[in-house]
């Protein structure tokens, strides 16, 4: 190869080198993209972050209130709010109604219970009953 060829080459690849950083130089729109999704993921890492540190988390404590009964055609119903006064979800929550001997005389199974809910299961009777009491006995973790 003589020099004039290898002069002609080196400008070839000195052009070829200039169009090619005129290829990769960003548009507007590419800019803008780039800054909104960094956003969009700087917004989700502090919120997990504050969630994270700031969260209080408390398990699952319950508290049950028995609602006035109702009757109808001889039957009595009786509804029981049930709330989850901790900050965690329970599952498969078992709540009793007792007679005034302490004796277990229904149960009923919520599937689920978020923190801070509050849901309403409904006893049925055939005949009222006095003193009757409700609890939780049992629930798990999801």
């Amino acid at each position: 190869m003589s020099g004039d060829e290898r002069g002609r080459d080196r400008q070839q690849r000195k052009r070829d080198g200039e169009d090619n950083e005129e290829a990769h130089k960003r548009s507007a729109a590419e800019w803008t993209m780039l800054a909104v999704s960094a956003a969009v993921l700087l917004v989700i890492v502090v919120a997990v972050a504050w969630l994270w540190l700031a969260g209080e988390s408390r398990p699952p404590a319950f508290s049950t209130t028995a609602r006035p009964m109702r009757e109808v055609s001889g039957t009595v119903y009786v509804p029981v709010e049930v709330r989850n006064e901790g900050t965690r979800t329970a599952a498969g929550v078992q709540v009793v109604m007792e007679g005034p001997d302490g004796k277990e005389l229904a149960d009923q199974r919520i599937d689920f219970l978020s923190g801070g809910e509050t849901t309403t299961v409904t006893f049925v009777l055939p005949e009222p009953r006095p003193g009757l009491g409700f609890a939780v006995s049992s629930y798990q973790r999801p």
